[in-house]
């Protein structure tokens, strides 16, 4: 890597942004990677000792680990432990139980750097409970950086989960619209997903063409080569559906240019016919954070190409034809496309938590007759994976649409309709289906909305150089919310900053439009400058971030 910019970036910068939301709304989660923080280094070069391969032939691996191809590779599956004793347990639960599910662990929403992390899996030689995809990234690039190999976390947006490899990710639906209890396909299709890319030379491909960024992704989706592990695959072979090119390069294609297709099924899940592609929705503004500022840099134009362009679709068939093809995409009737067209906004992408929610919907009957239609519409919330996780509201319409007639019509939900029933991710969707019965045609079409907590923190930093050892920090809690809030718990997280979860516990109650004011003592012992995220926990409402202040310790 000849820029320096960019090396001061991908190997030198211990603090950054993983990005979340959805691709409408793209949003910053701090991260600090701490990847020079004292004892980092050993945990990266024990995790590259203690994976399957440096057990069975200690001598081997200790010759690989000149490669960076292999040392990618290798810590892909570390980060992970669903091979080896490896540092992150996942979790994704979709049981609606609450959320207590992660009473044995901390949530993945919690996490907000690397360090505690390793340091806790070190000491303690047992996965850490729990990640998720932006937190095995985060974990990932420090360990990379460690090593010295430029790394960042990248955010792909409708992120495809292809478990077939066929470049299709399938759905199915009862002909009433709602979604089939068959198993037949686990294909998913996550809001947001989160991995890495790596610089470096693929002298071991055997061209320099494929030099450069590499994609790579420690989040255990399927085994490659028995291992839960994930590439290094080249962008250029992932972006020109060269799946034969590096590791694992055609489920990486799938992730960002899968087509979407919904099949209906009977009463017996069998198939009656298919519902037209969608070749557009999968890989959405694929971002990751701008060397030296903290800008949002879209980089799809890396992945693929303009969707609908000849070589996008080149590249998709090229892809296709070096995948499987399932049963059920050999023998169905496809549905005529178009004849209804849906569309779905939510009225304001900035929503808050506190507020309500409303979804515009437009159905359009775009033939020149009338057609008797049965229209439904839910609201629910959902996870980062795209699974259901409550229902909070639905509502049932008939109506003919005359030739070219439009209905417009909104569904809302108040804060109390969903304050209990959110997910960590924050996350609602709105569904809707239209069915013509008089041809058994099925129109489905969802929009999402991932809203944000209001303010609530306010701090107030210390001014000018601080020495090294304690400083005070003031902090006033504003609660907006409808309700009080209980058990409450700030978090601090920088560099050199100790203590850096559960730090101080306040044992008190907010009641609505309250406040409550006090200070804490924090301990630093690295000099330089760094950033300090804060959170906000409660019973009732998580991961209320507060505004970043920069400290400078001397």
């Amino acid at each position: 890597m000849e820029d320096e910019v960019d090396r001061d970036e991908y190997v030198m910068n211990e603090q950054g942004i993983v990005f979340v939301g959805n691709d409408q709304r793209p949003a910053r989660k701090n991260w600090t990677f701490g990847q020079f923080e004292p004892g980092i280094l050993d945990i990266a070069l024990r995790l590259l000792d203690e994976h399957k391969g440096a057990r069975l032939n200690r001598v081997k691996s200790l010759k690989k680990q000149n490669s960076a191809v292999n040392c990618s590779r290798v810590l892909s599956a570390m980060v992970n432990v669903a091979d080896d004793n490896g540092v992150l347990v996942g979790r994704w639960d979709t049981n609606n139980i609450g959320r207590s599910h992660y009473s044995d662990g901390t949530a993945p929403g919690v996490w907000d750097g690397s360090v505690p992390i390793l340091r806790r899996w070190n000491d303690e030689n047992a996965g850490v409970r729990y990640g998720q995809c932006w937190v095995y990234s985060g974990v990932l690039t420090t360990v990379l950086r460690a090593i010295g190999i430029p790394a960042r976390p990248v955010t792909n947006y409708n992120s495809a989960h292809d478990t077939e490899c066929n470049m299709s990710i399938d759905k199915f639906y009862y002909e009433d619209g709602t979604p089939s209890n068959s198993q037949r396909s686990g294909d998913m299709l996550w809001n947001f997903h989160v991995w890495n890319e790596v610089w470096m030379q693929r002298k071991d491909l055997g061209s320099s063409d494929y030099d450069g960024w590499q994609s790579v992704d420690s989040t255990p989706q399927e085994p490659s080569s028995g291992i839960y592990q994930c590439g290094p695959a080249p962008l250029k072979a992932i972006k020109n559906g060269e799946v034969n090119i590096g590791f694992d390069t055609g489920f990486l294609f799938g992730e960002v240019n899968a087509d979407l297709c919904n099949f209906i099924v009977d009463t017996n899940d069998r198939i009656i016919r298919k519902l037209p592609s969608n070749t557009r929705h999968v890989g959405k503004s694929i971002s990751t954070k701008s060397p030296g500022s903290r800008r949002r840099l879209d980089i799809t134009n890396l992945y693929k190409y303009n969707e609908g362009t000849d070589e996008e679709r080149e590249a998709f068939i090229r892809a296709k034809l070096r995948g499987k093809v399932p049963d059920w995409h050999k023998d169905f009737i496809v549905q005529r496309e178009g004849e209804i067209t849906i569309q779905i906004a939510p009225r304001n992408r900035k929503a808050k938590t506190v507020d309500r929610i409303t979804f515009t919907v437009k159905v359009k009957n775009t033939t020149g007759e009338a057609k008797s239609c049965s229209f439904a519409t839910k609201v629910e919330s959902m996870l980062n994976s795209g699974q259901r996780y409550y229902g909070i509201k639905e509502t049932v319409a008939h109506k003919t649409l005359q030739a070219g007639e439009t209905e417009s019509f909104d569904i809302s939900v108040g804060f109390n309709d969903y304050k209990s029933l959110l997910s960590d991710d924050l996350t609602l969707r709105c569904n809707t289906s239209v069915r013509v019965p008089s041809t058994n045609d099925l129109y489905i079409d969802h929009s999402i909305i991932t809203l944000k907590h209001p303010k609530c923190i306010f701090l107030t930093p210390p001014n000018g150089i601080v020495e090294k050892g304690r400083f005070c920090l003031k902090y006033l809690i504003k609660n907006p919310f409808p309700h009080t809030l209980t058990n409450l718990t700030l978090n601090f997280h920088g560099l050199g900053i100790e203590g850096n979860f559960e730090l101080n516990k306040i044992k008190y109650s907010v009641i609505p439009g309250g406040t409550f004011e006090g200070s804490v003592l924090l301990s630093t012992w690295r000099k330089g400058r760094s950033l300090i995220s804060t959170t906000l926990h409660s019973t009732e409402m998580k991961n209320i971030k507060a505004k970043l202040f920069t400290i400078d310790v001397q």
